[in-house]
């Protein structure tokens, strides 16, 4: 029995838009997302390298659909915050936040609480999280509140957004998990939340649905599993061709139709679990 939130992933995977952002805008947020993180690994980040990095991560990548750059508030701010912090502070702050003697839920919570010297002024939790997930993207992920609110439709019991460092520690938790039980790349989930609970899917067209009257689906991880144990035994090799067709004969006889990009997404699918290996 297909749940909401099963229902919800298989329209984003079907639609137009994260059709496009897999073909066509994942490709450069990777590349900006690398480049990023080798200016964390200078050993001395000031300004100039601060407001690098932002600018980096801040493309419209989606500009066919959306000219707007990829954060809003999270950007400004970040640069208002750069902006007014000397250069030895917002290393201090880079520093500490990049350090690995002190917990996550720490350095949130340190370096939000005013109070506290290491702290810079407007640099909020969307900033910090971002900061650690170009550092570890496999530990992190982008957190501030519309985030959290697109995540907490699909797990209420992740409660209200309170920007405290526990609750992020359980939202990352959360999202992880979501990420690899759906075959979502940490790359994708800060688009994922901003598309998942929308309302409209632009599905194929509805000709499709009509002379096909079946469900248009993405294969997944599990159904390119299937394809290959069912065609070789492990560890021996078979052409990517030869286990696409596979699954493409599965799905016909279970009455599925593909979508019309399958193949390429697919192809794309699987550079990406491999790489997670």
């Amino acid at each position: 029995m297909t749940t909401d939130l099963q229902e919800k992933v298989r329209l984003l995977k079907e639609s137009e838009l994260y059709i496009y952002f897999k073909m066509s805008a994942l490709t450069n947020k990777v590349t900006n997302e690398e480049l990023a993180k080798g200016i964390l690994n200078n050993k001395i980040i000031t300004r100039i390298e601060a407001k690098e990095i932002l600018r980096l991560v801040n493309e419209p990548y989606m500009a066919k659909y959306d000219k707007r750059k990829w954060f809003g508030q999270l950007y400004a701010n970040g640069i208002r915050a750069f902006d007014n912090a000397d250069d030895k502070k917002i290393t201090n702050w880079f520093d500490f936040i990049l350090s690995s003697g002190t917990s996550t839920e720490s350095k949130i919570d340190s370096l939000t609480d005013s109070r506290n010297p290491k702290s810079i002024k407007y640099a909020s939790v969307g900033l910090i999280t971002l900061i650690l997930y170009l550092n570890n993207k496999s530990a992190h992920s982008i957190w501030f509140e519309g985030q959290h609110k697109a995540l907490r439709t699909l797990f209420p019991a992740i409660g209200r957004f309170n920007g405290a460092g526990l609750q992020y520690v359980e939202f990352n938790k959360t999202l992880v998990h979501f990420a690899k039980t759906n075959d979502f790349s940490h790359t994708e989930l800060d688009f994922i939340l901003s598309q998942i609970d929308k309302k409209t899917s632009a599905s194929p067209n509805p000709f499709e649905y009509d002379q096909f009257q079946g469900k248009v689906i993405l294969p997944s991880k599990l159904d390119f599993e299937s394809a290959y144990r069912s065609l070789t035994c492990p560890g021996n090799s078979i052409s990517l061709d030869a286990v696409l067709d596979q699954i493409e004969t599965n799905a016909k006889k279970k009455g599925l139709l593909l979508n019309s990009n399958w193949r390429i997404i697919m192809e794309k699918n699987i550079e990406i679990w491999a790489g997670n290996k």
